[in-house]
């Protein structure tokens, strides 16, 4: 697959999805099948006071809800995957190295995954470029009629000088009192 065309990569990466969607249902299968035998294992090391066996059951159930965590990843990464984010791809790239210890089939598909969505131009494109796209929308400046050249700005007016300070008047002294009046002379 040197050269793949884009319908053939959104073919592709459909495929992929399902086969996500596929591993996070083997997940889930483990996670019961792990848990149930941690629970049988420790209770059965707990009634006969073998430690190794309430450890090895704790194991068990600390693996099952691992696995439980990685079905959860697996169903998010497929549906980003379905409808082509950005994020989903690079969380298929952490779930395909994460694969590739669950010889044989997971590594098959963790090594496809790891080629498909890190290498493969095509695929990754499909995620880039609706991004792109986006960011070049945002950016681009609307078409418009050709500019004026700019006004020059008026010039600058000197700041208005401050209005001088009114000194306060010493408060008026209250009037002496009025000089009794005088009585008019009776004739």
């Amino acid at each position: 697959m040197e050269n793949v065309e884009t319908s053939t990569a959104e073919k592709i990466i459909k495929i992929y999805a399902v086969l996500v969607w596929f591993g996070a249902l083997v997940a889930v299968i483990a996670g019961i099948a792990v848990l149930t035998w941690g629970s049988f294992i420790g209770s059965a090391g707990m009634m006969n006071g073998v430690p190794a066996g309430s450890i090895a059951g704790a194991v068990g159930i600390i693996i099952g809800l691992v696995l439980f965590a990685l079905a959860v990843f697996y169903v998010i990464a497929g549906f980003g995957l379905w409808k082509h984010r950005n994020w989903a791809r690079i969380l298929t790239l952490v779930l395909a190295v994460l694969s590739l210890f669950s010889f044989p089939i997971g590594t098959i598909i963790g090594a496809l995954g790891i080629w498909l969505f890190g290498f493969e131009k095509a695929v990754i494109s499909l995620f880039i470029a609706p991004t792109l796209a986006a960011a070049t929308v945002a950016v681009a400046p609307t078409p418009t009629a050709p500019k004026e050249a700019p006004k020059p700005a008026p010039p600058k007016e000197a700041p208005l000088a401050a209005p001088p300070k009114q000194v306060a008047k010493p408060a008026a002294k209250p009037a002496a009192k009025p000089a009794p009046k005088a009585k008019p002379k009776k004739k």
